[in-house]
């Protein structure tokens, strides 16, 4: 990380849909929007956000001040393997490329589960930028 710059960065969870009801959804590709139990990453939650902060390098064109937002979707299987990893929103391209790259360190997660069995689950992740 630039040492002149330093990183705020908020990781905030939520799920593109929440289990209401026990109907089955799945997309073509046999993705669930869905599911009963969310996927979960090892360690939990705060210790995702860390290993976000913690290896979210900048990019050096930024300039101080500057405030963005990607939101990241991306696909956790039934092995608990990070698949299929899409940026739905984002502010720049090289802040795009940084926000893969670093969701690609993840190990493996927990999978989502659907009536007690585990399934391919999508996963949407909205990670705050402010370069001070």
């Amino acid at each position: 990380m630039n040492n002149m710059k330093k990183l705020l960065l908020v990781v905030s969870l939520f799920f593109c849909l929440f289990s209401f009801s026990q109907a089955k959804v799945e997309s073509n590709n046999n993705v669930f929007t869905v599911f009963d139990t969310a996927p979960q990453p090892p360690g939990g939650m705060n210790n995702f956000r860390k290993m976000i902060a913690q290896n979210f390098n900048i990019p050096s064109h930024l300039p101080k001040g500057f405030k963005a937002s990607v939101l990241i979707r991306f696909v956790v299987n039934i092995n608990g393997k990070i698949q299929d990893i899409t940026i739905m929103k984002s502010n720049d391209d090289k802040l795009s490329e940084e926000a893969i790259r670093v969701i690609k360190l993840s190990e493996n997660w927990t999978p989502g589960l659907f009536s007690g069995n585990p399934v391919n689950c999508y996963y949407s992740l909205p990670i705050q930028i402010a370069v001070n």
